[in-house]
């Protein structure tokens, strides 16, 4: 194992500089926008746009790799997400900054393909759980911890770009001069979305309302905090406190949903976090320290639907299925997700900044009411048959493969 993690370090720096960097940007410029004077309804636009991209990516995910081979494509990527990055200061352009966030989407998710299409070859099937957590974690960490760096520069100056550009520049270097062999490239099978609607309805629904709140999250509660007093200091707390709620609570609530009923648990967790998503209507504007309890508390409940839902799905599926249906669910969770922001944005529009989070309120109790009547109309898979929960990283195809819950495939973990 302790070779195995000296191999994949190169990997994972590289990852924690993706991440870094996404993190920050993606408060940073829902923040910027604000401050110039845009609407919600723009703001939700240009993060629907990044969300079509990683979409995009994500269906056409492994053809620069097949075409080149993973350490030029990632290079080729890595720039790609640098240079768009820099741009967004050299065209200050509503339309542009859209079209270029579209571009930071596709490029990202083609940058966690070959990231996932490393590990799962460096790791074996004894030890892919290992790495598939390590992973997963690293991951979460480095996005919450890149909302703390807003508070680095003033936001009206353009020195975020250029911290972001540098995390995507220096992500290169570890994988640039890494030793370890790359992996043969390999084509992606996926479920289509209405087989797996027909196998796992409440999987499939706790996937895209899972895409609905996360991408409004991500792209507009930097907006609301703003719009209810508090500054860019109190946007990066909220955030960066929020989302490591969200790392916190993955396992054990993950674990309680083994043994029971997985429905039960992930329609008391939808209830919950649409109550606190109804609190932070109520009471976030009260005071700071009423913000931050409630957004961690919302984030360390809501942040596990998408892995609940994951995992309720393939209590349905042959372990056979769950590579093809892992990338089906993320394309799920991406239609919730290009649709999420500007649906929030015309909430915050009509009703106000609290809107937001009512919006989000009324998504997950709706979750929470259809896994009811699911309860109601088929019978549960017995707890001790239930696979075992994993949160899982909404990264890109690919990482059904690292899955440790997944049939390995005939020959080593990973190979073509």
């Amino acid at each position: 194992m302790k070779e195995l993690i000296k191999s994949i370090v190169p990997l994972l720096l590289g990852v924690t500089g993706l991440q870094l960097g996404a993190g920050l940007f993606g408060t940073f410029l829902a923040v910027r926008m604000a401050d110039e004077g845009y609407s919600e309804l723009v703001i939700g636009g240009v993060g629907s746009a990044y969300f079509g991209g990683f979409i995009a990516g994500a269906l056409l995910s492994g053809l620069p790799v097949r075409r080149v081979g993973h350490i030029r494509a990632f290079a080729a990527l890595a720039a790609v997400m640098s240079a768009s990055t820099l741009l967004f200061a050299l065209i200050p352009s509503a339309v542009a900054w859209g079209l270029l966030r579209f571009v930071n989407g596709l490029a990202l998710c083609g940058l966690f393909v070959i990231v996932e299409s490393w590990l799962n070859e460096r790791a074996d099937n004894r030890t892919r759980g290992r790495v598939f957590s390590i992973y997963m974690a690293v991951n979460f960490g480095a996005v919450g911890v890149g909302q703390f760096m807003l508070a680095a520069y003033p936001v009206a100056t353009n020195e975020h770009f250029i911290l972001v550009a540098i995390f995507y520049a220096l992500a290169l270097l570890p994988v640039a001069l890494s030793v370890a062999p790359a992996p043969e490239p390999y084509a992606l099978e996926r479920l289509s979305l209405s087989e797996l609607y027909r196998i796992s309805p409440l999987g499939v629904a706790g996937c895209v309302a899972a895409g609905l709140v996360y991408a409004v999250f991500y792209s507009l509660a930097p907006v609301y905090v703003l719009a209810v007093g508090y500054g860019a200091g109190a946007v990066s707390t909220f955030m960066g406190l929020t989302i490591l709620a969200g790392l916190a609570l993955q396992w054990p609530l993950g674990g309680l949903s083994d043994r029971f009923d997985r429905r039960k648990v992930l329609v008391m967790i939808a209830a919950a976090s649409a109550a606190l998503a109804a609190a932070i209507v109520a009471f976030g504007g009260e005071g700071l320290a009423y913000l931050l309890l409630l957004g961690m508390a919302y984030g360390g409940a809501s942040f596990t639907i998408y892995g609940l839902a994951v995992a309720h799905a393939n209590d349905h599926l042959a372990p056979s299925q769950m590579v093809p249906a892992s990338a089906g669910l993320l394309i799920a969770y991406g239609a919730g997700a290009v649709s999420g922001p500007a649906i929030g944005a015309a909430a915050m529009t009509l009703t106000g900044a609290p809107g937001l989070f009512g919006w989000i309120a009324l998504v997950l109790a709706a979750l929470a009411l259809f896994g009811l009547r699911r309860m109601y109309v088929s019978p549960p898979v017995p707890a001790e048959e239930q696979i075992p929960y994993m949160a899982v990283p909404r990264t890109s195809p690919v990482i059904g493969r690292l899955d440790p819950r997944a049939e390995p495939e005939e020959g080593p973990a990973g190979a073509p």
